[in-house]
């Protein structure tokens, strides 16, 4: 009678599991790295949300602006967010008039986030979006203002941390190239975002549609949904 020789590996394994595991986790072989950073990440201290930063001048209210998303499911889309003004001026200028609509220097077209998409949406992270022209954005301000066709101006300052979900802050084309793309946070863990984003708004309202927006499918951060501005304005 002949026995085969061929090596059996699923009949291997059940005989020795307790052997196999120890030895590729002792080892750190691929595959089970995943489990002991999900194990230490239980470990860290999560950080503990703070509070935006009051207004510095009560003779001057902060301006409110909203955002109205489609392709959300369960909310009405509507988002409003407090622009720290107060702090930040001229980053809030460009975002206040992007959503109330700023007519181009040749008098044409109202340039504004209306039909704007969310093209990067990472969980628990940031949803971004912005894109006016789709080839990086430009401001609202004049090429005779800032001395470039895109209207980019510089980082204002890094005073307003992204300690908390719902932190409005701008998406630089490069070093000083502030225009019209913005990032707003899904979650309180993005401390790497400070001084190198500047932070100048945060969500007053609409608390529902961020969690819809962090719930939203994304492949590589990549949304499989459209989310667009469907409606924008000042309160």
């Amino acid at each position: 009678m002949l026995v085969s020789t061929t090596f059996n590996r699923r009949a291997w394994l059940r005989l020795a599991p307790t052997l196999t595991n120890r030895h590729f986790a002792s080892r750190g072989a691929k595959g089970w790295g995943w489990y002991h950073r999900a194990k230490e990440d239980e470990t860290k201290e999560k950080p503990a949300s703070v509070e935006f930063p009051q207004n510095v001048r009560s003779d001057n209210p902060r301006p409110k602006v909203f955002l109205k998303l489609s392709g959300l499911e369960e909310t009405d889309g509507r988002m409003v967010f407090e622009l720290a003004n107060d702090i930040v001026p001229t980053t809030c200028k460009n975002f206040y008039d992007l959503c109330t609509g700023v007519e181009t220097e040749s008098g044409g077209a109202t340039v504004s986030y209306r039909g704007t998409k969310f093209h990067q949406i990472l969980r628990d992270a940031v949803a971004v979006g912005g894109d006016i022209d789709e080839s990086g954005g430009k401001s609202s301000f004049s090429k005779e203002m800032t001395g470039d066709p895109r209207g980019y101006f510089p980082n204002e300052n890094y005073a307003v941390h992204h300690t908390q979900p719902g932190i409005l802050s701008m998406v630089p084309n490069g070093v000083d190239c502030n225009a019209s793309q913005f990032l707003i946070t899904l979650g309180a863990d993005n401390e790497h975002l400070n001084g190198r984003h500047v932070a100048f708004g945060h969500l007053v309202e609409g608390h529902d549609v961020l969690k819809s927006l962090n719930d939203v499918f994304a492949a590589h951060g990549k949304p499989l949904a459209d989310i667009v501005v469907e409606d924008c304005g000042s309160i």
